[in-house]
């Protein structure tokens, strides 16, 4: 359960322990009374809340935090696996594995990172700002730095497209 803002209201998304799929009675208490404040009836469909739309290994729920339905400041799109569009899925650059994922992620579709001690930014492009974006950087798109690759979190001044243009110049 959560406590929205600092009212003594609290809710909670479906919780399999707690309410089984189906119509429900849910009804909004004040904090340690037994008064009912206000009731409604609700169906409770879990699905809603396992969706992973875009099979990047994230819920929908998780990539619209807010639930408004668009794509707001901060918030990875629960319609398309690589936000940022560096070829790299929004789950790898958030260190999602494997055994992270909903049964709803279909696993032929999702690469899941095989290096979950780093992870690159799914908002940004080019993580580490070397001109390079992260999915040139780690070119099978896996989340690992594998040989022949360069490191999408560390810029490296000798590869920065820019340098060669400027020894040019001189």
């Amino acid at each position: 359960m959560t406590q929205v803002d600092e009212t003594p209201v609290w809710f909670g998304l479906w919780d399999s322990t707690t309410y089984d799929p189906g119509y429900h009675i849910l009804e909004v208490k004040a904090e340690g009374s037994g008064i009912v404040r206000n009731s409604l009836v609700t169906f409770i469909d879990p699905s809603l809340y396992m969706a992973d739309s875009d099979e990047d290994g994230i819920l929908d729920v998780r990539e619209d935090a807010n639930h408004n339905g668009v794509v707001d400041a901060g918030e990875t799109d629960p319609e398309n696996p690589d936000s940022d569009g560096d070829f790299i899925q929004d789950g790898t650059e958030l260190r999602v594995t494997i055994s992270d994922i909903e049964p709803d992620t279909d696993t032929t579709l999702f690469k899941p990172d095989l290096d979950p001690t780093t992870g690159t930014d799914p908002l940004n492009p080019d993580t580490d700002g070397d001109g390079f974006t992260d999915g040139e950087e780690d070119s099978n798109f896996n989340g690992r730095v594998d040989p022949g690759e360069r490191d999408p979190l560390f810029a490296n001044v000798n590869t920065i497209p820019w340098i060669s243009l400027l020894l040019l110049y001189n």
